[in-house]
């Protein structure tokens, strides 16, 4: 929630990148060198709302109840949060790739960050250079997920024939999506009202190599059971885009399970006796909310501890850490940078 009136402020951090947008907004180009975030020319988005930048809190995610779009925390609806209380298993998991512009091309691999799970049936596919009427079309049927990468602007979202307003839809089947494009709030919060539950938009001009590193991390979360708010919460500690990023509708969705019921984010280094120091980060899901246990195997610890926030922080050596990364499939970081369980070594922790 807010913290004061003035919480909702001009967004003026640097990014990885220099932006360009293409000339009629959308996702920006990059040619090196730095710049900062700029919203639209008006300050405002096209309905009349400020874009808002909570303070930074401690709390497990970040809810904005107050006017505006807020960046890095989640902006939630009423009706959104009844349709996931609702929302019954589908089945195999579908998920849709749409790149809609061939300079983005480059993100049709994030569809191999889907389906990476043992036991757990994706059905992933991509879609290219759609029209107005296909977009609408494979937005109403019955998907867990949209993965959206083109060009957004106060028009719509970009097809090969134009741009179709999410305000048009009479109806979305699609339970959520992300719209990996500049300013895309506006048009994720008609593809809420028109029948998605939640889904991840941008507040600003997103640079393409971050967007893209930004997706594809997204894309992981998602597929080791983080809630959309979780795997926002994580992205916005990683990278300032990261920040420009937030979640309409309801936060608490999941596309599948944790492997281990509570979905980590575990942080390593090395200490100077040559063993390690592991804290775990956790976040409650549908299946395991707020309250829930959590017994961490790690060494011979048989202690539970609470599911959400600060877990605890282990001693371990480099046998046990090793034991540890092969459990399961979750992100950790090492010095800052977001790794996953399966690609890090021990040696690889300085």
């Amino acid at each position: 929630t807010p913290d004061r009136p003035d919480a909702v402020a001009s967004p003026t951090e640097p990014v990885e990148a220099d932006t360009r947008t293409d000339g009629g907004g959308g996702r920006a180009s990059t040619d090196g060198g730095s710049s900062v975030v700029r919203r639209s020319t008006s300050g405002e988005d096209p309905d009349g709302w400020p874009v808002a930048s909570p303070r930074p809190t401690d709390s497990i995610e970040h809810v904005w109840i107050g006017e505006g779009y807020p960046m890095g925390a989640a902006k939630p609806t009423v009706e959104a949060q009844r349709r996931r209380l609702d929302a019954k298993p589908s089945g195999d998991i579908g998920v849709a790739v749409v790149v809609n512009d061939p300079e983005m091309r480059a993100e049709t691999a994030v569809r191999d960050r889907y389906g990476l799970r043992e036991l757990v049936q994706f059905d992933v596919g991509t879609h290219e250079a759609l029209s107005q009427e296909e977009l609408a079309s494979l937005l109403a049927e019955d998907r867990d997920f949209v993965h959206f990468v083109g060009h957004v602007d106060d028009r719509g979202l970009q097809c090969a024939d134009g741009y179709l307003d999410a305000a048009a839809l009479d109806d979305v089947g699609t339970r959520a999506f992300v719209l990996n494009a500049c300013e895309s709030y506006t048009q994720g919060v008609r593809l809420v009202e028109a029948g998605a539950i939640a889904g991840v938009v941008t507040l600003a001009e997103v640079a393409n190599l971050p967007a893209t590193k930004v997706g594809r991390m997204l894309a992981r979360l998602l597929n080791a059971g983080f809630s959309l708010g979780a795997a926002l919460d994580v992205l916005s500690t990683q990278t300032i885009t990261g920040r420009q990023y937030s979640v309409v509708g309801a936060p608490g969705l999941t596309l599948t399970e944790s492997r281990g019921s509570t979905p980590i984010l575990a942080d390593v280094t090395r200490t100077d006796d040559n063993r390690f120091r592991l804290s775990l980060h956790g976040y409650a899901t549908t299946p395991m909310g707020m309250g829930a246990v959590y017994t961490p195997n790690i060494a011979a610890n048989e202690r539970q501890y609470l599911n959400s926030g600060h877990v605890a922080e282990f001693a371990v050596t480099a046998g046990q850490l090793r034991e540890f990364l092969d459990l399961g499939w979750f992100p950790i970081r090492v010095d800052g940078d977001l790794r996953w369980s399966d690609e890090l070594a021990v040696e690889d922790v300085d």
